[in-house]
């Protein structure tokens, strides 16, 4: 989402957006003597937040309906703060709602409190029919179909998801791929060095990611100890000692890397030297880390999973089937053997053309509610 949000404003698109939470007053008093945050975000200069903190006064707990209660100092606090941002801002041409998990009340409440649409995207790969699982006790699943389709517009990140979207909701939804903003381009990508060799994967370290198959497919393919070929895997998340056993009863240990979270600019270094990034997840609504990993300039290496499969082709990369490790390992050999027929200003040029901010805004702005 900050990436969207990133990708208009570079273009000269008012966005702001809104930050929910709800905290007692004997809590929020806590909170702050002990110095804690109670909305936690990243700050960037050039993101307005909306600050929708909605401190209950009263005691809930003693009220006849302490939902309601809850659902009205909510819809409440959330329609001071908009009329706020809309004074210091002006009142925006539509808000626009990511994702069905929570906060959808407040989005029904705002577009008709201040008369205004709304569109809505998904982003989430684990909806599923009959299936809304909710972060909250004032909507139930009827709700939330209605919400859906209502929208004025609805997005969705692949081709495929907007058919199971669809499908799902019984209304019609509209591709907008996930985008990244022009800090992620590089106008020359670096090619690295050439030896040592290096494959990447940059993810948090799940068993949905199955950094396990990397691992035991970099042994298969790459298995003698006098490859120069590294093997690097890199994110937060519980598998990071696993991963790191499983290198060393396999005997690859020197020459496997399994480094913890990396920030934005040493993610960045990590692509620059590295050659080959692969993607092993079971699913993906999208893969984002390969757009960004493309527009360093990497060729990829992708399980055949929805998301994905809008973004490589044989001009970016290589499919394997997901969780195959043979599959795997045959990918990293022919990946590391035609590696020079990749080019890697194409792949970065391909990448912005499709996924950059012009293209967010183009699918966004496309519409009759910005002519003229």
């Amino acid at each position: 989402m900050e990436e969207l949000i990133l990708s208009l404003t570079s273009r000269n698109v008012k966005v702001g957006i809104m930050i929910s939470e709800e905290v007692t007053l004997g809590n929020y008093l806590r909170w702050r003597l002990r110095g804690k945050k109670i909305l936690n975000y990243r700050r960037h200069p050039f993101i307005t937040v909306v600050k929708n903190l909605t401190i209950h006064f009263g005691p809930i707990r003693w009220s006849r309906d302490p939902i309601s209660m809850r659902r009205d100092n909510i819809l409440r606090n959330s329609r001071h703060r908009f009329a706020s941002y809309i004074k210091a801002h002006g009142k925006p041409d539509i808000i626009y709602h990511h994702g069905i998990f929570d906060y959808t009340y407040i989005t029904r409440y705002l577009t008709a409190q201040f008369a205004l649409p709304y569109w809505f995207k998904e982003h989430s790969s684990f909806i599923e029919k009959n299936h809304f699982p909710c972060a909250n006790d004032f909507e139930a699943p009827d709700d939330l179909i209605n919400f859906v389709q209502g929208a004025g517009r609805r997005f969705a990140a692949s081709t495929f998801y907007t058919g199971k979207m669809g499908e799902i909701f019984g209304v019609p939804f509209e591709v907008m791929h996930n985008a990244l903003n022009d800090a992620h381009f590089m106008r020359q990508p670096a090619s690295a060095s050439k030896r040592p060799f290096v494959f990447v994967n940059i993810a948090l370290m799940t068993p949905a990611k199955n950094q396990q198959l990397i691992i035991r497919a970099f042994a298969r393919a790459f298995g003698s100890p006098d490859d120069d070929i590294r093997l690097i895997i890199a994110g937060d998340g519980n598998l990071h000692e696993a991963l790191e056993t499983l290198s060393h009863d396999l005997t690859v240990s020197d020459r496997v890397s399994i480094l913890n979270f990396q920030n934005r600019n040493e993610i960045q270094n990590l692509l620059t030297k590295s050659h080959v990034f692969i993607l092993s997840s079971k699913l993906e609504t999208f893969g984002v880390v390969l757009i960004e990993a493309m527009a360093s300039g990497l060729p990829v290496i992708s399980s055949r999973i929805p998301g994905p499969m809008d973004i490589v082709n044989e001009e970016n990369g290589i499919f394997f089937e997901m969780g195959n490790t043979d599959g795997l390992a045959e990918a990293m050999k022919t990946m590391y053997a035609n590696y020079e027929r990749y080019d890697r200003q194409a792949i970065c040029d391909a990448v912005k053309a499709r996924y950059g901010p012009d293209s967010a805004i183009q699918t966004l702005l496309d519409h009759p509610l910005f002519d003229g």
